[in-house]
């Protein structure tokens, strides 16, 4: 097992290195200018003096030797716009996309798995089937459209929930412990704000959870079909023991293992949507921060981004692994 520790995170800073220098070559490539953009309207010597101070006055690979070297250290570089250090930045508006991820995770898989159960245990029902047709809706609709569409129902036409922020604008943050709004005020027992902290996070979660509950439910419903093929499930039912029991005392756990193999993929799939979800309910996270910096061609806020969620992706997909021994005593890593 640790052979294949050290293998996996060798090949994880590998490959993190070659995502930081692509990203860092794309953003240099692209006709975008981040001084025009950090200088605005003035003159021809206030834009040469910040092409000097970023940088781009000197050749790509020394540009990106300087930003590669700052990042070891620790230094995420610096974001004009803000005025600020991208860590900072970045340490603002990632719990929001982190707290965004995490509830529609727990979403999809509170929704999808017992979804994913009763369709298997009446294949061909009129549940089966209506499950199978609303799985095939929600992965079909892009994420824009579900949203845009919890919009018109929910705020303008029912006004239930809120549609932008994450918070009351009267109410203000909650004190910070984590970052996340619903955790931090539930934590500090603020009834007032946890409330509208979780008003406003319901649908964002909802829209970005929908795709996922389809998947989830799916492929639990074809390992629950295979699992209760087995020869385990004929020799329990042949006992006697009752049709409930069978399902989810026998069948379900081993139906479980496709799904935990999936969810460090999943998670990957969640924060990537968790981008577009947030340019569309407006939510202040690390989203809508990498798109204000891609249209100020803001490299190191971009490129800091991309490695982070790469980071976590592959992370979490390493953390699914070693969770799959313990799931599965079969399972051995040389």
């Amino acid at each position: 097992m640790l052979a294949y520790l050290v293998r996996r995170i060798a090949s994880l800073v590998l490959v993190l290195a070659g995502i930081c220098v692509l990203t860092f070559v794309l953003s240099r490539v692209l006709p975008a200018d981040p001084a025009r953009g950090a200088v605005g309207k003035a003159g021809a010597e206030q834009y040469a003096a910040m092409r000097e101070r970023m940088g781009l006055d000197r050749p790509i690979p020394e540009q990106f030797w300087r930003y590669a070297s700052g990042l070891v250290h620790g230094d995420l570089g610096y974001s004009y716009a803000s005025r600020r250090p991208v860590a900072e930045d970045i340490g603002d508006y990632f719990p929001a996309t982190f707290e965004l991820t995490i509830a529609s995770l727990l979403l999809a898989i509170a929704a999808g798995a017992p979804l994913g159960v009763l369709s298997a245990a009446h294949r061909g029902g009129w549940l089966d089937r209506a499950a199978g047709w609303s799985a095939l809706a929600s992965v079909a609709l892009p994420l824009f459209v579900i949203g845009l569409a919890f919009q018109v129902i929910f705020y303008k036409t029912l006004g239930w929930l809120p549609v932008a922020g994450r918070i009351s604008p009267e109410l203000g943050a909650p004190a910070r412990l984590t970052g996340m709004f619903t955790v931090d005020s539930l934590l500090y027992r603020d009834g007032p704000r946890f409330g509208s902290s979780l008003k406003h996070l319901v649908l964002p979660a909802v829209t970005l959870a929908l795709p996922l509950t389809a998947i989830i439910s799916r492929m639990i419903r074809s390992s629950m079909l295979e699992a209760l093929a087995k020869d385990y499930v004929r020799t329990a039912r042949g006992k006697g023991i009752s049709e409930q029991r069978v399902i989810y005392r026998h069948a379900l756990r081993n139906a479980m293992l496709p799904v935990v193999t999936s969810l460090g993929m999943l998670f990957g799939a969640l924060l990537g949507g968790a981008f577009l979800v947030e340019v569309v309910y407006t939510f202040p996270g690390l989203g809508l921060y990498v798109l204000n910096s891609i249209l100020r061609a803001e490299t190191a806020p971009i490129v800091s981004a991309t490695l982070l969620v790469a980071a976590l992706y592959m992370l979490t997909n390493l953390a699914v692994d070693i969770a799959y021994v313990f799931i599965d005593p079969r399972i051995r890593y040389a």
